[in-house]
């Protein structure tokens, strides 16, 4: 069991606003590629397209734009950014500390889209400047020493505030 735990920040505001095109896209090719009556160039280009929408959702959803890393021990939070020094933060001195986990890379699916990776957001205020960071978490052995670092962490600072879905 590591004292530590290094996870990557991102950006995934792109994907989050190309997803509900990509699913638009995905779901009239899919419905239209069943208009009989057009010539089979078209139902061809459709279904190509739907394919092409799965495959850009299934690689997409992996490769977030890497903006620093993110590092939680029992004591200090320090973040680093490309091209900023390192900002090492007592956690005994933040305030409205919260974790919130939006991955899902924790539940069990076997579905057509890989879990989520993306949607986990650290923030707290310190010396009255206010910090919001993405970061994902990318297989399952990270997710479980995530998940133990968040129970210790529950156990020292009690206004420590920590949500999943």
């Amino acid at each position: 069991m590591s004292d530590r735990i290094d996870l990557r920040l991102i950006n995934s505001k792109t994907y989050k606003k190309l997803f509900p095109f990509l699913v638009t896209a995905f779901l009239l090719s899919y419905l239209l590629s069943f208009i009989f009556l057009w010539p089979m160039k078209w139902i061809g280009g459709l279904m190509a397209l739907n394919v092409l929408v799965t495959l850009i959702v299934f690689i997409y959803s992996k490769n977030f734009k890497t903006t620093g890393r993110l590092s939680i021990d029992m004591n200090n939070i320090v973040i680093t950014q490309h091209l900023k020094e390192p900002l090492i933060l007592p956690i005994s001195l933040l305030e409205d500390f919260k974790i919130s986990r939006g991955a899902t890379i924790h539940k069990t699916d076997n579905g057509l889209f890989p879990a989520e990776t993306h949607d986990n957001w650290i923030s707290f205020t310190f010396d009255k400047n206010k910090y919001k960071l993405e970061f994902c978490i990318i297989n399952g052995e990270e997710n479980d020493r995530f998940e133990a670092m968040i129970n210790r962490l529950r156990s020292l600072y009690p206004r420590f505030y920590y949500t999943s879905i």
